[in-house]
C-alpha cells in the first residue's frame, strides 16, 4: 500500500494546473483547498474519517473488538 503525502498532491495539483511555480494559487492556498475537500468528504461519508488505536485483546481464541470500531 502506498502513502500519499499532502506535499505529493500538492505537487501533483500544481502540474494539472499548470502552475508549478505558484504563481495563481500558493503552496498554502492548495493546503486550504485540500483540508476543505478532505472535511467535506468526512461530511458526506463519516466511516471516511479513520482512528487508529490499540485495545487490550482478551485471552483466548475468540477476540472482539469495541462497538465503534471496524473489523
Amino acid at each position: 500500500m502506498s502513502t500519499l503525502t499532502v506535499g505529493y498532491m500538492v505537487d501533483v495539483v500544481e502540474k494539472k494546473l499548470l502552475d508549478e511555480s505558484n504563481v495563481d494559487y500558493s503552496q498554502a492556498d492548495l493546503i486550504g483547498l485540500y483540508n476543505i475537500a478532505l472535511r467535506l468528504i468526512v461530511s458526506l461519508v463519516p466511516r471516511a474519517y479513520t482512528i487508529t488505536s490499540s485495545i487490550k485483546l482478551a485471552s483466548g481464541t475468540q477476540q472482539s473488538i469495541p462497538s465503534d470500531g471496524l473489523a
